[in-house]
């Protein structure tokens, strides 16, 4: 009966206690989010020392930290790079703030993406996290892409060049038929005489 008696004791503080932990595990619902990722470049070369904006935005009625902020490029197969890690970011009240962070490019298809944690009392949660996709190009590539504009562009030069007199002389032929014909008629007797 006593075993009976300590197992309906356990079951009764674990269920009592059990909500409560997984209460405590799940995120609360916080107003903040990073909103966006932007990579300032138009055609960015490797080397560039490129621009990243992350945009996080604080939509509460009271101030909130990110323990903290990371802005991470990962692409082509290469080990993940950490661009920034901040520590103990604040978040103002009812306002977007911009954090602007530099990138020294390197080539291929990178993602460029923003992680946070927002501090609700001592424990941390995650952010959603948010990315930006930038193709970087090789310097020797962008300058091929230049040689071969350039080539076409003399070899179309060329065979226009080439193709000119051509035009020319086949309507200069024409012009010189036609005045043939008009010194003939000129040279003929007239009709009835």
């Amino acid at each position: 009966m006593s075993a009976r008696l300590g197992l309906l004791a356990i079951a009764l503080l674990a269920s009592l206690l059990l909500p409560a932990a997984l209460a405590s595990a799940a995120p609360p619902a916080v107003p903040v989010r990073i909103d966006s990722v932007k990579v300032a470049a138009v055609a960015p070369l490797e080397g560039d020392n490129l621009t990243i904006t992350v945009e996080i935005t604080n939509n509460g009625s009271f101030p909130l930290t990110l323990s903290n902020l990371t802005v991470i490029v990962t692409g082509n197969g290469a080990e993940p790079e950490t661009v920034a890690a901040l520590a103990n970011v604040p978040v103002a009240a009812n306002n977007t703030t911009r954090y602007i962070f530099h990138w020294i490019a390197t080539a291929g298809v990178k993602v460029v993406t923003a992680q946070a944690f927002v501090l609700v009392g001592n424990d941390s949660f995650p952010l959603a996290p948010a990315s930006a996709r930038v193709q970087v190009d090789h310097p020797q590539t962008a300058e091929a892409g230049a040689v071969a504009l350039v080539i076409a562009l003399v070899l179309g030069g060329v065979i226009l060049l080439a193709i000119l007199p051509a035009l020319f002389e086949h309507g200069a032929g024409k012009r010189e038929v036609a005045a043939e014909a008009a010194s003939r008629l000129e040279a003929r007797p007239p009709p009835g005489k």
